[in-house]
């Protein structure tokens, strides 16, 4: 689980977030 989502326009790719919703940057706990 993120420990934190910053709402923000991101490019990356990310796994774990819907992006027909919005690419959110997601900052793990563990990282």
């Amino acid at each position: 689980e993120p420990a934190k989502i910053e709402e923000e326009w991101w490019g990356g790719e990310n796994r774990n977030v819907d992006k027909s919703i919005k690419p959110f940057r997601i900052t793990w706990s563990n990282e």
